[in-house]
């Protein structure tokens, strides 16, 4: 891989994080897939992969970007998102990841006591 990053830093709520990687295949290769797990504290929240079955021959460069959608509320915690591009064997060609830690929201309002 030659260039992989995520966007926006910081993570915003509402709003996607976006991964991108770019590189050159050094040998040819058969994509099966392209996979994400997300993660909070530890646990499994989502977990998806998409078919890609396209031959990349060995030189050729590849892109993948894909969006993973922030919800306006996320559960406070330490959270990791995990991108994998595999082939026929399951094995992982190329992998790229975001970590980041969510505090909790203070409620900016307090209701009124009678």
């Amino acid at each position: 891989m030659s260039t992989t990053y995520t966007e926006p830093d910081p993570i915003v709520r509402g709003e996607p994080l976006k991964f991108h990687l770019e590189g050159v295949m050094h040998q040819n290769q058969f994509v099966k897939d392209f996979c994400y797990k997300a993660y909070i504290n530890g646990k499994i929240i989502d977990d998806k992969c998409y078919k890609r079955n396209q031959l990349v021959y060995k030189d050729a460069e590849y892109t993948i970007d894909f969006n993973f959608d922030i919800p306006p509320y996320i559960p406070p915690g330490d959270w990791r998102i995990r991108l994998v591009v595999r082939n026929t064997n399951r094995k992982e060609l190329s992998c790229l990841g975001a970590t980041f830690h969510v505090e909790p929201q203070l409620n900016a309002t307090l209701p009124l006591m009678a």
